[in-house]
């Protein structure tokens, strides 16, 4: 579900931007290179500013529970 919102270009507050999502499955996000992590940050760029919140929110989101996201 989380991948098929980020490949639609538009992110959007549903289930999948809520702290229960990120605790299960930070980890995921380390399969193809971080490649839903780059995606987040190309969201930044974006003129939609629910997109951009978003984007903010997940970005902090698996910093603050990624192990070493803080670093």
């Amino acid at each position: 579900m989380y991948t098929k919102e980020v490949e639609s270009g538009k992110l959007y507050w549903s289930q999948v931007h809520k702290e229960k999502f990120w605790r299960e499955n930070v980890n995921r996000f380390e399969e193809n290179d971080f490649s839903l992590v780059i995606s987040l940050i190309k969201f930044l760029d974006s003129l939609d500013v629910e997109t951009v919140a978003v984007a903010c929110y997940d970005l902090g989101e698996f910093c603050r529970f990624y192990q070493g996201g803080k670093k």
